[in-house]
């Protein structure tokens, strides 16, 4: 379980820096660019969050 809440953790944590990135550079390319691999983290992410999360814990 605390392995879910340290991804949704980090992954909103990229969001707001990514956000403070936006904010302060003022080019489209970079949103694009920031928006699709902000997409790709929080498709994979929530995948392994489905299958699971971490097998480390000892999780059956």
């Amino acid at each position: 379980m605390l392995d879910k809440i340290l991804a949704g953790l980090s992954i909103l944590t990229l969001i707001a820096f990514l956000g403070i990135v936006i904010s302060f550079v003022a080019e489209p390319d970079l949103w694009v660019v920031i928006i699709v691999v902000v997409y790709i983290a929080v498709y994979f992410i929530w995948r392994e969050i489905r299958q699971g999360g971490s097998h480390l814990e000892g999780e059956k």
